[in-house]
């Protein structure tokens, strides 16, 4: 009889363990964005040009399925994104070329909340997706990179100056939203593949950065200047791969 009640609660607790698993799904995602820097201060053109970095994301999603076509779901990030500019001398009064490519690297872990609906098909089903969610910012890293090159002959020594404050280390929190869409296919829907923007509240940047040159040549002085704090849209193609 002792054996028989055994079998029977291990049946009743396997049997609500696969029912929980149904009720669920856990994937791990794996994804590769572009970094679309807005800067809210005025920038000078004609010597500085923001880039459009590539980095990844990673993350880890936990969709509770209300039905077929309608979830919840929650979403843990880490994500590097980067602010990049190209600096150019540009004074055709200097007969020097000189270029250089600053980073600032930061490393992002987000937790999100949100909602999917799902259309389903014969061979393919299709989702949107829309949440919201805070993110932890820190400032880890900050790159520099460039050349220069005499154009024509000096006709006399060219003084460079340099200065930059990056803000090394500082830590922001900012909300940010999730759109995105995509398809969901495999022979248990394990797989998806989609097209997500994740769209700013907050600048990024908890304090302005700056950068100065200053160029002596024959006499003149040449100052440029660029101060920056501002946000990040981050478009990206993410695939994911559902355990359960």
């Amino acid at each position: 009889m002792k054996i028989k009640c055994v079998s029977l609660l291990l049946l009743l607790i396997s049997s609500n363990h696969l029912f929980s698993q149904s009720d669920y799904s856990l994937g791990v995602s794996f994804g590769y964005g572009m970094n679309i820097y807005r800067n809210s201060n005025s920038t000078d053109k004609n010597h500085f040009t923001f880039k459009h970095p590539f980095t990844a994301n990673l993350s880890v999603k936990l969709i509770k399925n209300m039905d077929e076509n309608n979830k919840l779901f929650a979403e843990v990030f880490y994500t590097r994104k980067k602010i990049e500019f190209e600096y150019n001398l540009n004074e055709p009064a200097i007969p020097f070329k000189n270029r250089e490519i600053i980073g600032q690297s930061y490393d992002c872990i987000s937790l999100y909340v949100g909602y999917r609906k799902v259309i389903s098909g014969n061979a393919l089903s299709t989702f949107i997706d829309l949440s919201f969610g805070a993110d932890y910012n820190t400032n880890v890293l900050v790159s520099n990179k460039g050349n220069g090159q005499a154009q024509d002959e000096l006709d006399g020594t060219v003084f460079y100056e340099n200065y930059g404050n990056t803000n090394l280390g500082e830590k922001s929190y900012t909300l940010s939203s999730n759109i995105g869409a995509g398809l969901i296919f495999g022979t248990r829907n394990q797989y998806e593949v989609g097209a997500f923007l994740n769209f700013p509240f907050y600048k990024i940047q908890a304090d302005v950065s700056s950068y100065q040159y200053i160029w002596k040549y024959e006499d003149k002085q040449y100052v440029h200047q660029l101060n920056y704090k501002g946000q990040i849209y981050y478009p990206s193609i993410k695939v994911t791969y559902y355990i359960f």
